[in-house]
């Protein structure tokens, strides 16, 4: 006697996984999340690199338009004063150097 197989009958329900599609799906996943998190990371530096690099060129064009030329001629005199400064003097704090001028004036 021959018995037939009904070939579309389970012996498991069809919503139950494998413990190896269920870990599968688990590291798919978790892949797919990372890949995420490193390109969204990514995305981030390439946006602040950029802003970085555009923004303050663009603002500091405008600063110098509106600087006053009385500051400009500060600077100026600032720049002389420090090329003009010894050896000793280029390797010692500003602050020190300027305290101790105004203490002998």
């Amino acid at each position: 006697m021959r018995f037939k197989m009904n070939i579309y009958s389970r012996s498991k329900p069809i919503t139950l996984m494998t413990q190896k599609q269920l870990n599968r799906r688990r590291i798919t996943r978790r892949l797919l999340t990372s890949t995420l998190i490193i390109f969204s990371g990514a995305g981030l530096n390439l946006a602040g690199w950029l802003f970085s690099n555009v923004v303050p060129v663009a603002g500091a064009a405008t600063k110098q338009n509106d600087i006053s030329p009385e500051a400009l001629k500060q600077i100026e005199a600032l720049l002389k004063e420090k090329a003009s400064r010894t050896g000793a003097q280029q390797k010692m704090d500003s602050q020190l150097i300027y305290e101790l001028k105004r203490k002998t004036s």
